[in-house]
């Protein structure tokens, strides 16, 4: 019978290693669960929040764009806000969705949703990695397609704000670039 043999170890001696070697990060609070569940039911109360400010905006927005863009004291203009949250609501909502991803800022409550709820209970619904790509992708995809549509339009319509600002600004990009293929990209990216 074979006798067992161990492969020596090869002599590193002379020989340099090449590399940096970064220093651990350990961050103490992160591992308590206490902390963890604190940021699970933070990101499941912001996710109900968002869309019920964003709910409320599709009906008080343009009443509120004023009281929002204008310079005024907070107690004024939170009896002056029409949204359903408030003060607070109404700049969230304005700055989602008419300052940056129109529509499609409703994407943003699902994702912290499935994020809080893989915190809090330790179960996914979803993949919030796969769930995180979605967002991203259709974010820049409804808010090209919106903006795209209502940059043909060559007057603003009381329905402009629903591409935002990035799907405005995407659209003059894509339509300079592009033209009229911005329809073919959208059609057979999806």
């Amino acid at each position: 019978m074979a006798e067992n043999t161990f492969k020596k170890k090869k002599s590193t001696k002379g020989k340099k290693k090449v590399g940096i070697k970064l220093p651990k990060l350990h961050i103490a609070f992160l591992q308590d669960r206490r902390f963890q569940l604190t940021f699970g039911f933070f990101l499941l109360v912001s996710s109900l929040f968002l869309v019920t400010a964003f709910l409320s905006y599709l009906f008080t927005g343009q009443a509120d764009q004023s009281v929002v863009e204008g310079i005024n004291s907070v107690r004024e203009g939170g009896k002056q806000v029409e949204n359903w949250l408030g003060l607070l609501g109404a700049h969230a909502a304005h700055w989602f969705v008419y300052r940056c991803f129109g529509i499609a800022a409703f994407l943003f409550p699902p994702f912290l949703f499935l994020a809080g709820f893989k915190i809090v209970f330790n179960r996914e619904l979803y993949s919030p990695w796969r769930a995180a790509q979605l967002v991203l992708f259709f974010l820049l995809w409804v808010s090209l397609l919106m903006g795209y549509v209502l940059h043909g339009s060559s007057t603003e319509s009381a329905w402009s704000y629903l591409s935002g600002a990035l799907g405005y600004e995407l659209a003059t990009i894509f339509d300079s670039l592009v033209g009229w293929g911005t329809y073919l990209i959208l059609v057979f990216s999806v």
